[in-house]
């Protein structure tokens, strides 16, 4: 089967082929939506020579970079040193949180603000010190770092005890914020919470935006399309189909944007289609080899029984009439009032997917060629 895959850039106006395995196209459009980042998500930027315990919030703020401790509040502390509970859970540095009466709050700096309406996934640790209770972490969105912002995430279980667990979870961001607010909920025993590592997390190496898979106009095909808002070192993708959501075999392959912050638009058509409830997923592979799943979508295909393909012109009179699958039905002339022909067509079959049509003895003009239950216009 012949096929072509183009990858385009509308800003340069530039066209660069590829290979590819069956139709593919690429287009690179305009847009931005940058990755997540913590500036300081393990807490090791930060000057202090030893550690802050219950000093003054400004100490803290001058000591951290890039997390502020809100005024409203006790000072959170910065623990350099096994003297509490042992070290960080993947670095030198972690830092408390006290809660009770109060609740101390910190916001941690993004690289970007986040964007409204956008999933992400978080992932920190938590630990209680084994000299006070424990509590429930909060987790918040905030567009300023003196106020916690909206509540996003809070854990199921309070921190145990000596013992650094993880959190992970999705949320969508309520705001456009580009601070992360975490304390630790109120109780009336004192509690000290430690937090490390805060990141986020990708499930992808392409963010993958909407993905429709739907017949070809035609009824002959599937066409898939599918929009990313921003990849990482994304080589390419792999389409793949399914008859039974758990067997997937490769149709083809379209190369990747690699690392880019734009908004890219890829298209690919699988003309092969079988008949019936048929599955479809992309797999994201990484120029390491790390591979990415999307979600899957299904779509009950029944193809067109019969698409034909007639030539435009009558030679000598004959018109071909040509489909990719047997032909089937009754073969019938109309005129252009929708009569039929007092003169029924002179039918000549070159095999069950073709056939060739008399036309000399009409005269000239429009005529309607039915197959089956198919019509098309014919000008004699």
């Amino acid at each position: 089967m012949a096929s072509s895959n183009h990858k385009f850039n509308r800003a340069h106006g530039s066209s660069v082929p590829l290979k590819a395995l069956i139709m593919a196209t690429a287009i690179i459009l305009s847009g931005s939506v940058m990755s997540q980042k913590f500036l300081n998500g393990s807490f090791e930027k930060h000057s202090a020579s030893g550690d802050v315990v219950d000093q003054d919030i400004s100490v803290f703020n001058s000591s951290v970079q890039d997390v502020v401790a809100t005024a409203s509040a006790g000072s959170p502390d910065i623990i350099s040193t096994p003297q509490y509970a042992g070290g960080g859970y993947n670095s030198k540095s972690f830092i408390g949180l006290s809660g009770g009466a109060f609740s101390e709050i910190v916001a941690l700096t993004l690289d970007n603000n986040l964007v409204q309406g956008v999933n992400y996934t978080l992932q920190f640790f938590d630990k209680a010190a084994n000299v006070k209770s424990s509590s429930t972490v909060l987790v918040g969105v905030s567009s300023d770092p003196n106020e916690f912002g909206q509540l996003v995430y809070s854990t199921s279980d309070p921190a145990q005890i000596g013992i650094w667990s993880e959190r992970k979870f999705s949320f969508i961001a309520p705001n456009n914020g580009q601070y992360i607010t975490v304390k630790v909920q109120k109780t009336q025993a004192e509690s000290w919470v430690h937090l490390d590592a805060f990141e986020f997390l990708r499930t992808y190496s392409a963010e993958v935006s909407s993905f429709t898979v739907q017949p070809s106009a035609d009824q002959t095909a599937v066409d898939l399309d599918w929009e990313t808002t921003s990849e990482w070192d994304n080589a390419k993708f792999i389409v793949q189909r399914s008859t039974d959501a758990s067997n997937w075999e490769d149709l083809g392959e379209i190369a990747g944007a690699g690392n880019s912050n734009e908004l890219n638009f890829y298209s690919f058509k699988d003309e092969t289609p079988e008949e019936g409830r048929l599955y479809y997923r992309l797999t994201q592979i990484e120029s390491s080899g790390k591979e990415f799943q999307s979600e899957v979508r299904t779509l009950k295909y029944k193809p067109d029984a019969m698409r034909l393909a007639i030539s435009s012109t009558p030679v000598d009179g004959w018109v071909t009439v040509d489909s990719k699958q047997k032909i089937q039905g009754q073969i019938e002339l109309f005129d252009e009032n929708g009569n039929q022909t007092r003169i029924q067509p002179v039918v000549s079959w070159m095999n069950d997917n073709g056939f060739k049509v008399n036309l000399r003895y009409l005269p000239r003009g429009t005529y309607y060629l039915k197959v089956g239950d198919q019509t098309k216009r014919i000008i004699r």
